[in-house]
C-alpha cells in the first residue's frame, strides 16, 4: 500500500500560515480518516467523492455547505499533492466539481456571507468607539483601528510604526501575529494598503511616543511586545462590548468590527483580501 506523506509530517508546515495548517489536521482527523480509512488513495474517484459530500449533508457534519466544501478543498490538495508523488492519473475531487457542474448542480455554498446579526449598527459601533476612548483608553487606538481600517486583528497586532505613513494616511499591511506565537505573512500572503481616517491618524500620533524606534510594535502590551490575541479579546474586547452594549445574545468579537467595515465599503473599489 502506498502511502503519501504530508508536507506538515515532512516538516514543511512553516509554509501554511499556523492556523491553516491546523484546519488541514482537523479536516484530515475529523472527517477524512473516519470515512475513507484505510481506502487507497489512488482508488479514490468522483461517485467516492459525492459519496462522502451526501454523507456530510445526511449527518450534517460540518454543520454548513462551505464547511463541507473546505473539508473537500483539502481533500482535493492531497490528491493534487497524490499526483506527483504517488503516480494518481486525475484528481476526483476536480473531476467531482466538474460533473457537478455539468448536471447543474454546484451550489454556490463557497462565497462567504455576512449575515445582519454578525454587522454592528452605526449606533453600536459609535458606542463601542466611545467606551473604548473613556474606558479603555490604552487599547483605544487599536480598536479604532480594526474599525477603521478593516485589517484582522492578528495584522494589526503584527503592525509595525515602520508600516505607519502619518503623512500619507496609509498603513501597509505585510505580516500578522497569531496563537500567541507565530509571525508570518497575511492570511491571503498578500500585501496591502489601508487609508487612516483623520480621527485614526491623530489617535495614531497621539500614541506613538517621539522616541520610538521604527521597527517597534504600533500597539504593543505593557513591556512591548506582541500582544496576545486570546488575551485580548478575553480581557479586552468581550469587557468593552459589555459594558458599552450590555448583555447581548449574538457573539460580537474583534472581526465584527472588520464586517462592519466592509459594510460600509461595499460600493468603494477597496482590496479586502
Amino acid at each position: 500500500r502506498r502511502e503519501v506523506i504530508m508536507p506538515t509530517e515532512r516538516e514543511l508546515g512553516a509554509h501554511l500560515a499556523p492556523g491553516t495548517a491546523r484546519s488541514y489536521a482537523s479536516h484530515v482527523r475529523v472527517h477524512l480518516i473516519p470515512h475513507f480509512q484505510e481506502r487507497d488513495i489512488r482508488s479514490v474517484d468522483a461517485r467516492q467523492v459525492q459519496a462522502f459530500y451526501d454523507q456530510c449533508i445526511d449527518r450534517g457534519r460540518p454543520p454548513s455547505l462551505r464547511s463541507i466544501e473546505m473539508v473537500i478543498a483539502t481533500l482535493s490538495l492531497i490528491l493534487s499533492h497524490a499526483r506527483s508523488t504517488a503516480g494518481l492519473g486525475t484528481n476526483a475531487v476536480e473531476d467531482w466539481k466538474r460533473k457537478r457542474k455539468s448536471r447543474g448542480r454546484r451550489r454556490s455554498a463557497a462565497a462567504y456571507s455576512v449575515t445582519p446579526d454578525m454587522v454592528l449598527n452605526s449606533q453600536e459601533l459609535e458606542q463601542l468607539l466611545g467606551t473604548a476612548e473613556l474606558h479603555f483608553s490604552e487599547h483605544y487606538p487599536l480598536i479604532l483601528f480594526l474599525a477603521h481600517t478593516g485589517t484582522r486583528l492578528g495584522e494589526a497586532l503584527a503592525l509595525r510604526w515602520s508600516d505607519v505613513d502619518l503623512n500619507a494616511n496609509t498603513s501597509c499591511i505585510t505580516r500578522s501575529f497569531s496563537s500567541g506565537r507565530h509571525l508570518g505573512p497575511t492570511k491571503t500572503g498578500q500585501v496591502r494598503t489601508v487609508e487612516l481616517s483623520l480621527d485614526l491618524r491623530e489617535a495614531l500620533a497621539v500614541s506613538r511616543l517621539d522616541l520610538c524606534p521604527q521597527n517597534a510594535l504600533a500597539f504593543p502590551h505593557a513591556a512591548g511586545g506582541f500582544i496576545d490575541e486570546t488575551n485580548f479579546r478575553q480581557r479586552v474586547f468581550d469587557k468593552l462590548v459589555h459594558r458599552a452594549l450590555g448583555a447581548t445574545a449574538r457573539r460580537i468579537t474583534p472581526h465584527t468590527l472588520r464586517h462592519k467595515w466592509h459594510s460600509l465599503h461595499l460600493s468603494r473599489a477597496t482590496n479586502l483580501l
